[in-house]
C-alpha cells in the first residue's frame, strides 16, 4: 500500500478543479506584493521599487504578456525592536490571445511587522484595489462567417455572438501573513557580526481574491 501512495496522491491532486488562475512568474520573487501582502515592508532599507516583465511564446502570431510594477515603502520609529507600519502600491497587466483578452489590476497594499526577536519577524497585511477584465471581437473568427453559397470566408459576416459586455470593474480584496526568519552570518569585518540580508526563510500565506469578485 505505502508504495502505491505517491500515486494516490497524485490522482488526488489531479482530480481537484480549479476555477481560474490568476498571473504568474518563473521568478515569482521579483513580485513580492502579487504574491503576498504579508510580504509588504518586508526587506532590507526604508523603500522598494521594482518591476517584471514576461512575453511568452513569441514563435505565435499573438504571444502572452505580462507586466507588473510595485513599490513599498516603511515607516519605522527609530528603535530597532518596534513594529513598524508600511504601504504599497502594485500594478498588474496581462494580454494574450487574438481577442486580446487583458487582466489589469491596481491594487494598495497595507502591512504591520512585529519582531519577535532579534532575526525573527512575523507580518500581517492586506490589499484593496480595481481589477478589470476586457476582450475585443475585432480579431475573433467563427464558422459563421464562412459563406456557404460561394465556399470562401467572409470576414464582414459576423461571428454569430452576442456578448452581454466585453468589459468588466471589480473590486478585490486580499490578507497575508508572513513569517521571516534571517540568518546570522560573520562579515569580513572583523569587528562586527550582523545579519547576512540576502540569507532568508520566509513562511507565510495569501488569501486572495477574498471577496469573491466576479470576473468573467
Amino acid at each position: 500500500m505505502v508504495k502505491h501512495l505517491p500515486f494516490l496522491l497524485l490522482g488526488i491532486f489531479l482530480s481537484l478543479e480549479l476555477s481560474g488562475q490568476d498571473i504568474h512568474y518563473t521568478q515569482f520573487m521579483n513580485t513580492p506584493l502579487h504574491v503576498n501582502p504579508g510580504l509588504t515592508g518586508v526587506f532590507s532599507g526604508n523603500t522598494r521599487i521594482g518591476a517584471t516583465y514576461r512575453s511568452q511564446w513569441r514563435q505565435v502570431p499573438v504571444n502572452y504578456r505580462t507586466f507588473s510594477a510595485y513599490a513599498d515603502h516603511k515607516y519605522t520609529c527609530g528603535r530597532e525592536n518596534d513594529g513598524f507600519w508600511s504601504s504599497g502600491i502594485a500594478l498588474n497587466y496581462d494580454r494574450a490571445g487574438d481577442a486580446n483578452l487583458t487582466w489589469a489590476n491596481l491594487g494598495l497594499y497595507g502591512s504591520y511587522t512585529q519582531p519577535l526577536s532579534e532575526r525573527t519577524l512575523v507580518t500581517i497585511g492586506a490589499t484593496l484595489g480595481l481589477g478589470q477584465r476586457r476582450f475585443d471581437t475585432d480579431n475573433l473568427r467563427s464558422d459563421s462567417q464562412f459563406d456557404e453559397g460561394v465556399g470562401i470566408y467572409d470576414p464582414g459576416l459576423s461571428i454569430g455572438e452576442n456578448f452581454s459586455r466585453q468589459s468588466l470593474i471589480f473590486l478585490d480584496m486580499g490578507l497575508g501573513a508572513n513569517l521571516r526568519w534571517q540568518a546570522r552570518q560573520r562579515h569580513k569585518t572583523r569587528t562586527q557580526r550582523s545579519t547576512d540580508k540576502r540569507s532568508h526563510l520566509d513562511i507565510g500565506v495569501g488569501v486572495h481574491h477574498l471577496n469573491r469578485p466576479d470576473m468573467s
